[in-house]
């Protein structure tokens, strides 16, 4: 694809501490020579923490937030939203309930609309709402992206016409996140750490029960970063568990933060299971972090995680929901920790090659010229 193109990222909120992955899409456009526009139908939480890169971008001059009451798939024009005719080449939603609110967008600013999943959305969501619920949204949209095979699937069992389909992994910098080989020193306290929102889905229940299975007889600490709905249990399971002088629960936290965490730590885990209302995840990002600071990773055989862990090579897979292999798994990489750098750099090669930004915004513009490709956009070339 030649020229410049003008995208606008119809967004639920922005920024969002917890959604990375989105800033660095973007980022990943402008770096790229386009220009990247943001539509907000909410404003950020108060007292959320924002990322430096946030201010950084510049994305926060070029975000208008939406004072509106927005129907699902509705398709009539909403004067207020700044889309219009000859404003921007290609619309692009995230989220499938958000984008839903955004269907009208399309036909008002005679613009192609993607439209990208992610989790939740394509898991519980249908399962609370039905299947049918995203029938409208893909007759409307131009393209619908996926992020692991899992989601292709699933996106095809709810109806989404196959030929509407399209890869579109989400990216890290990994420029921006140092790499350091880790060891285990003589007498050292291994330290694990796990970056998730505290929901079910993130499997932290059955960590923290892992984690105290292998504290029994090996010398640990564990640090947790995120926030959410389940902090106040998770708080709870920790003192049942005899764990408050090996955890820590940090709750919500900047980039700069979680970089230095992982830097210190020794291992990564993240125990993603489907929860009990059908939330699953997609490819976890905090799972590419991890490896990109060369850390071994435990996790779960569970949606896109296989994508992103190479078992055997990058870190160790075990069933979901099942904290005694979850404690086997650790206790072998600590066993074994002198495979800790072999296993770190195949991560580190792995999410270069895979989902740093350059290659995914290659993804990302040859998503965009498919959605443009039936409207004679002088500047699209083959992609292939």
């Amino acid at each position: 694809m030649t020229g410049t193109l003008r995208v606008a990222f119809l967004l639920e909120r922005f920024p969002v501490v917890s959604e990375t992955f989105l800033l660095t899409e973007m980022r990943g456009l402008q770096g790229a020579g386009h220009v990247v526009d943001v539509v907000s139908h909410h404003r950020p939480r108060r007292g959320e923490p924002v990322h430096d890169e946030v201010a950084d971008s510049g994305l926060l001059g070029r975000t208008q937030y939406v004072d509106a009451v927005l129907t699902p798939d509705s398709l009539d024009p909403v004067p207020s939203i700044p889309v219009a005719p000859g404003r921007h080449d290609v619309l692009h939603a995230h989220f499938g309930p958000n984008a839903r609110r955004f269907a009208f967008a399309r036909e008002q600013a005679r613009a192609p609309l993607v439209v990208t999943f992610h989790g939740y959305d394509f898991s519980a969501q249908p399962r609370a709402h039905g299947a049918a619920m995203y029938d409208v949204l893909f007759e409307t949209a131009d393209v619908v992206t996926f992020n692991c095979e899992h989601a292709r699937r699933a996106l095809e069992s709810l109806g989404c016409p196959p030929e509407k389909l399209a890869r579109l992994r989400m990216p890290i910098m990994a420029e921006e996140i140092p790499f350091r080989a880790r060891h285990l020193w003589p007498g050292e306290t291994v330290r694990i750490v796990t970056v998730g929102r505290l929901v079910e889905k993130k499997g932290h229940a059955v960590a923290l029960e892992a984690i105290a299975d292998v504290a029994r007889d090996i010398p640990v600490r564990y640090d947790v970063v995120g926030g959410g709905p389940l902090a106040v249990p998770l708080e709870a399971l920790v003192r049942k568990l005899g764990l408050e002088e090996v955890v820590t629960l940090h709750g919500r936290q900047d980039s700069a933060f979680v970089r230095h965490l992982l830097d210190e730590a020794h291992l990564f885990v993240l125990a993603s299971m489907e929860a009990a209302d059908g939330d699953t995840e997609g490819a976890p990002v905090a799972l590419m972090e991890a490896h990109a600071s060369g850390l071994p990773v435990v996790s779960t055989r569970h949606a896109g995680v296989p994508e992103v862990v190479l078992d055997g090579q990058s870190g160790l897979l075990v069933p979901e929901n099942d904290p005694s292999s979850l404690a086997g798994a650790i206790r072998q990489l600590i066993r074994d920790n002198e495979d800790w750098p072999t296993l770190g750099a195949a991560g580190r090669a792995h999410v270069e090659e895979t989902f740093d930004v350059a290659p995914c915004t290659e993804e990302l513009l040859g998503v965009y010229a498919l959605a443009l490709s039936g409207r004679d956009d002088p500047r699209l070339l083959a992609v292939g």
